[in-house]
C-alpha cells in the first residue's frame, strides 16, 4: 500500500532573518528593560539613606555621602579607558570581524587588571592618609570615614577589574543583560544592607557587606559573555600595544567630560563638608538623589545610542545617521521635562515625605533641577556624539564649564559664605552655555544635520507639550499645600496622564504606538489564557 507523504507547504521566502548588528530594532526594548532595572536603584536610592539617617543619624549619613565622594577620585585613576570597549566591540561585529574583538577586548583587560591593583593599593594608603587631611572635619567619625572608604574602594577594584565582561553585553547590544545583571546585583545588595541596618550595624560593617555582596554578583557576567559574542576569547597575549593606544585616545575624550563630572559632583561635595560640615552634604545629597535618578532613567537610553551609532557609522550610513540625532534628542526630551518639571514644582513634599521635614526644601530641588537640565537634556547628543569618536571637543565644553563653576561656587561658600542654594547657583550657571550652545553648534557643524531642527523637533515641540502637566502640577501644589503625601499620590500620577495624553496625541511615532498596543495586547492575552 502506497501513501503520499504530505509536506509542510514551503514559505516562498526562505531566506534567513539578518542578525541586527546596529542594535536599532531592539533599542525600544533594552531601554524598557533598563527603567524597569533602574526601579531597583531607586528603591535602594530611597531606602538605605532614610535608614542610615534614622539609624545612625545625618553626621553618620553625611560621612557615607562623603565616602562615596572620595571613591569617585578612584575610579579615574584607570583614564575612562571602559568607556572604549562597547564601541569597538560593536564596530567590529558590525563587519564581522572577530578578530577585531578580541584584539580590542583583551587590550583593555591587561590594562584593567594593572588599575584595579593599583586602585586596591590607593584605598589602602588612604585608610592612613585620611586622619592627617580630615581630622579636624570629621572628628569622631574619622575611624568609620577610614573603614568606608577601605571597603568600598576594594569594591570599586574588583569592579574594575571584570568590567571588560559588561562592555562587551553592551557591544553586542544586550543590554538586557546587562541591566538586569545589574538590577540583580543591586537587589541583593540592598537585602543584605537592610538586614545589617535593622540589626544595629554599624557603617563600616554596611560596607564590608556592600563589598561581598558586589564582589559575588559582579562575578555573574564573566561565563555569560562566550555565550553571547560567538568566538570570543580571553587572553592577554591577543593585546596589541597599537589597540592600547587608540583605545585609550578615544578614552581619553571621554574622560574630560568625566572630569567635568568629578569637579561638578563630588569636589563640590567636598566643598560643603570643608565649609558647612557633613550634615549639609546629607542635606544636599538627598535632592541631588532625586536628580540622579532622572539621570541614571536618561542615561539608560542614551547609553544604547553609542554602539549604534558606531555600527552605523561602520556602514556609512549618513542620512540615517542625520535623522538619528534628531530623533533621539527628542526622545530624550520627552524623558527629561516631565521628571524636571515634577521636581521643580513638588520637590519640597517629595522629600518631606522621604526623609521628614528636617530635609523639606522646595527651593534647593528646584535650584538643582533646573541646574542640571541642560546636561540631562543634552545626554543623548553626547551619547552619540561618544559612538561617532566626535566627543572630544564637547569634553572640553563641559570641562572648562566645570572648572569655571566650582571656582564660583568656592568663592560663593568661601568669599560671601553662602549657603547650599546659592553654592548650587554659582556652580551650574556655566553649564547653561556649554551645553545648550557650545555643544548643539559642534555637533551640528560636524554631523550635518539642521540645527534649528534640533532646536524646534528636539527641544521646544517636548517642552510645549509640558504645558498641561506644568499647569495640572501647580494646581495640585495650591491644591494640597498642606497635605505632601496627597501631591505625590494624586498630584504627580494625574499630572503624568496629562502629559501622556499630549504625547499620545501629537508626538508619538507610529512605531511607538505600535510597539504599545502590542504591549496591551499581550497582556490580554495571557489574561484571557489564565483566566
Amino acid at each position: 500500500m502506497v501513501t503520499d507523504k504530505i509536506q509542510a507547504p514551503v514559505p516562498l521566502d526562505t531566506k534567513p532573518k539578518e542578525q541586527d548588528l546596529t542594535g536599532k530594532n531592539n533599542r525600544f526594548y533594552n531601554v524598557m528593560v533598563g527603567w524597569l532595572g533602574q526601579l531597583v536603584f531607586v528603591a535602594s536610592g530611597f531606602i538605605l539613606p532614610r535608614m542610615i539617617d534614622t539609624n545612625l543619624g545625618k553626621e553618620t549619613l553625611g560621612i557615607w555621602d562623603f565616602a562615596w565622594s572620595m571613591i569617585t577620585y578612584f575610579e579615574f585613576i584607570y583614564g575612562g579607558l571602559i568607556s572604549s570597549v562597547n564601541r569597538y566591540v560593536a564596530k567590529h561585529r558590525a563587519v564581522g570581524d572577530i578578530a577585531g574583538v578580541n584584539t580590542a577586548v583583551n587590550s583593555v583587560f591587561v590594562v584593567l587588571l594593572f588599575f584595579a591593583i593599583l586602585i586596591a593599593l590607593v584605598s589602602s594608603s588612604s585608610f592612613f592618609l585620611l586622619p592627617l587631611f580630615m581630622a579636624e572635619k570629621l572628628g569622631e567619625q574619622m575611624a568609620d570615614a577610614q573603614w568606608v572608604i577601605l571597603y568600598l574602594g576594594l569594591g570599586l577594584s574588583v569592579k574594575i577589574g571584570l568590567a571588560i565582561f559588561g562592555g562587551i553585553l553592551t557591544g553586542c547590544h544586550r543590554w538586557d543583560l546587562q541591566h538586569g545583571i545589574n538590577a540583580a546585583n543591586r537587589l541583593v545588595t540592598l537585602i543584605g544592607m537592610i538586614a545589617v541596618l535593622s540589626f544595629g550595624g554599624s557603617l563600616p560593617t554596611l560596607a564590608l557587606v556592600y563589598f561581598c555582596l558586589e564582589t559575588l554578583v559582579f562575578s555573574s557576567r564573566c561565563s555569560l559573555v562566550f555565550r553571547i559574542c560567538p568566538g570570543l576569547k580571553i587572553n592577554p597575549r591577543l593585546a596589541q600595544r597599537a589597540t592600547i593606544l587608540n583605545m585609550w585616545r578615544f578614552s581619553l575624550k571621554t574622560l574630560l567630560p568625566d572630569i567635568g563630572d568629578l569637579l561638578s559632583n563630588q569636589t563640590f561635595n567636598l566643598l560643603l563638608v570643608w565649609f558647612l560640615g557633613p550634615a549639609a552634604l546629607a542635606g544636599y545629597n538627598r535632592p541631588k538623589g532625586l536628580i540622579r535618578n532622572i539621570q541614571t532613567f536618561v542615561r539608560r537610553y542614551a547609553f544604547t545610542l553609542t554602539p549604534t551609532a558606531s555600527s552605523l557609522q561602520a556602514m556609512s550610513a549618513d542620512q540615517e545617521i542625520r535623522e538619528l540625532f534628531i530623533r533621539s534628542c527628542q526622545t530624550g526630551a520627552y524623558i527629561v521635562f516631565p521628571m524636571v518639571a515634577a521636581l521643580v514644582i513638588t520637590g519640597g513634599p517629595i522629600l518631606q515625605v522621604w526623609m521628614g521635614p528636617e530635609y523639606a526644601d522646595d527651593i534647593l530641588p528646584a535650584v538643582l533641577a533646573l541646574g542640571y537640565l541642560p546636561f540631562l537634556l543634552q545626554l543623548p547628543l553626547n551619547s552619540l556624539l561618544q559612538g561617532f569618536n566626535s566627543h572630544g571637543w564637547p569634553g572640553m565644553f563641559k570641562f572648562i564649564a566645570s572648572v569655571i563653576g566650582i571656582g564660583a561656587a568656592f568663592i560663593s561658600l568661601g568669599l560671601f559664605h553662602t549657603n547650599i542654594t546659592g553654592a548650587a547657583i554659582a556652580l551650574f550657571l556655566p553649564f547653561w552655555v556649554s551645553e545648550f550652545l557650545a555643544t548643539p553648534l559642534y555637533a551640528a557643524k560636524k554631523h550635518k544635520f539642521s540645527l534649528l531642527e534640533y532646536w524646534i523637533n528636539g527641544i521646544l515641540k517636548p517642552l510645549l507639550l509640558m504645558i498641561p502637566m506644568i499647569f495640572s502640577l501647580i494646581v495640585f501644589r495650591f491644591v494640597y499645600a498642606t497635605s505632601p503625601i496627597k501631591i505625590l499620590l494624586i498630584g504627580i500620577p494625574v499630572s503624568l496622564v496629562c502629559f501622556f495624553i499630549s504625547y499620545w496625541l501629537f508626538a508619538a511615532s507610529p512605531e511607538i504606538r505600535k510597539r504599545i498596543r502590542s504591549y496591551f495586547q499581550l497582556s490580554r492575552y495571557f489574561k484571557n489564557k489564565s483566566q
